[in-house]
This record gives C-alpha cells, sequence and structure tokens, in this order.
C-alpha cells in the first residue's frame, strides 16, 4: 500500500507509460491527425490524382471564343468554337485529332477552319493519325476525361511538324471548353 503522499505525487501519471493522462487526449487527436493526413496525401498524391489537378492547373478555359496563356492567344471563329464543342461530345472515350489552319501574328492564332486527318489507331489514351500538313499553325486533339496533360508522344508530335513550321503549336481539349496550350516539346513538363 503507498501512503497518502505517494498517491498524491503518482496520482496524474498512467500506470502502464508513464504519461500523464490529461495529455493522452491531445497525443491521440496528434497522432489520428498525422495518420489522416498521411492517408489523404497518398490518395491525393497519387501519380493519376496529382497529374490530373496539375493539368488541371495548367490548362485554360475558352472565354469568348477564344484562349490565353503566357504569350500564346488562340481566337477561334464561332463557327470552329462550336465544332470542338460537337467534336469532344462525339468521341467521350476516345482521342480524336484534327489539322487546324489559319494566321499567326505576334502569339496570337486565328483558327479560320480545320480539317480532320486520317486516324490509324485511336483509343481512350492515344490516337494515331496522319501527320498535320505544314501548313496547320495547331495541331490538335482531345484527352477524355479531364487529362490536361501532353504524353510524350504528344511532345513528339509536336516535335516533329515543329522541324517542319516552327510555329505550329499543339492544342489538347480536355473537357469542354478547357485547352492546354503546348509550344515546344519540352512544354508543360
Amino acid at each position: 500500500m503507498l501512503s497518502e503522499d505517494e498517491e498524491k505525487l503518482l496520482d496524474g501519471v498512467d500506470d502502464e507509460e508513464g504519461t500523464p493522462t490529461e495529455h493522452r487526449p491531445v497525443l491521440t487527436t496528434v497522432i489520428a491527425a498525422a495518420l489522416i493526413l498521411v492517408m489523404v496525401s497518398y490518395i491525393w498524391l497519387s501519380p493519376t490524382v496529382f497529374n490530373g489537378l496539375l493539368g488541371l492547373a495548367q490548362s485554360d478555359v475558352v472565354i469568348d471564343d477564344s484562349i490565353e496563356d503566357g504569350n500564346i492567344s488562340i481566337v477561334f471563329n464561332d463557327r470552329v468554337e462550336g465544332d470542338l464543342q460537337e467534336l469532344y461530345g462525339e468521341f467521350p472515350e476516345e482521342e480524336t485529332a484534327l489539322c487546324m489552319y489559319g494566321s499567326v501574328d505576334s502569339g496570337t492564332y486565328r483558327v479560320m477552319n480545320y480539317t480532320r486527318p486520317r486516324v490509324i489507331s485511336s483509343s481512350y489514351s492515344h490516337v494515331r493519325h496522319e501527320p498535320c500538313p505544314s501548313e496547320a499553325i495547331i495541331v490538335f486533339h482531345t484527352h477524355p476525361q479531364r487529362r490536361c496533360l501532353p504524353s510524350g508522344t504528344d511532345r513528339q508530335t509536336l516535335g516533329d511538324i515543329q522541324e517542319r513550321n516552327p510555329k505550329t503549336i499543339m492544342l489538347i481539349m480536355c473537357e469542354s471548353q478547357r485547352y492546354t496550350i503546348v509550344d515546344g516539346p519540352g512544354d508543360r513538363l
């Protein structure tokens, strides 16, 4: 048996761990918060989710038939913008491509018309098509379901056409009204 003084002395101490009992709820809360943070960061920072968020952050929305991103702006005529919306709706689960034509002046790309190259194969994550002619100012293709970042193949395709026409850029449509402008093979890494 302990004396009364010894009991008073040991009153705030947990017998098993030696941790004061009034600190236990705080310690439990801190550990629980740390575990939740680890789980959430694992989910949100997985490559798929992280790339999706990064792509959305780097993409731009069409406002008044134009897209602006840094030193580049793209202006569509009304017909082209409407056709792009229809095209995206027609192919919601696979990529497709267009070659866009018009004029380029001081970083402003004015798109007047387009052609659809012969598509060799297409899937959710890839479109293989005949190359756009060197007169094309924009190589356009879709990425389904908010995948806004260009792939390595996208960068290679752009690099190949820029050897013939250095002013050509790539435009990726990753949801209705949302686009990513890629102006060089190493852009948007």
